[in-house]
């Protein structure tokens, strides 16, 4: 009867013992003679077996190593954190200035409908027809966060701003140079109001209440 051939196994470190036992060439004691003993098979699948342990713990032990990045890994890494860092640093610049500016234009667009800011100009005591008459005649304007008046006759009263809406102004004299008359006493308290356009109420602490006319 025929042989058949041999047949090299080579393990590895996935198959384990038993699965190397099953590929394991068929004892040929048949055929010897009855004389013959069987050879030791298990030593080398002893060896083979504490091979695939020894590199299968050398395996566990490197993956147990903690994780190293490369130089090329670190530096785009890097470059990343700082593009993020860019980024965020210019969206929260773009968020500020358009703060910024829409704060800006709140606070012009509330001063502008104040009455003080509509009542810049020229005014007269009584009405339009006395806008000829120079001793009569006032010009409003601001200056430092001041109102100025200035008269016909050069006379000029600076008052503080104390209040400022849309409805009212009310002021404090704190400088009058008066040319011709008595000046202003300091510290004497202003009230503005406007009944309605082109006309305003002036009401002092120290005296009675008075109307101005806006002049052309």
């Amino acid at each position: 009867m025929p042989r058949l051939p041999r047949c090299t196994i080579k393990y590895s470190p996935l198959f384990s013992a038993a699965r190397a036992h099953d590929f394991e060439e068929p004892n040929d004691a048949a055929t010897n003679g009855p004389g013959e003993q069987r050879p030791a098979a298990d030593a080398p699948l002893r060896d083979t077996t504490v091979r695939s342990r020894r590199r299968m713990s050398a395996l566990r032990a490197i993956n147990a190593l903690p994780f190293t990045p490369s130089r090329h890994q670190l530096r785009v890494d890097s470059f990343e954190r700082d593009t993020l860092g860019s980024m965020r640093r210019f969206i929260v610049g773009v968020c500020c200035a358009c703060a910024f500016l829409l704060v800006s234009h709140l606070l012009a667009s509330g001063q502008a409908a104040t009455l003080l800011s509509n009542s810049l100009g020229r005014w007269v005591v009584g009405n339009a027809a006395n806008c000829g008459a120079a001793p009569a005649l006032y010009t409003l304007s601001v200056a430092n966060d001041n109102v100025v008046w200035k008269d016909g006759l050069g006379n000029v009263d600076i008052e503080r701003i104390d209040v400022n809406t849309p409805m009212e102004f009310q002021t404090t004299t704190i400088s009058s140079n008066h040319r011709s008359g008595p000046a202003e006493k300091l510290g004497t308290k202003w009230t503005y109001t406007s009944p309605r356009a082109g006309l305003i109420k002036v009401q002092p602490s120290n005296r009675q209440a008075f109307l101005l006319t806006r002049c052309p």
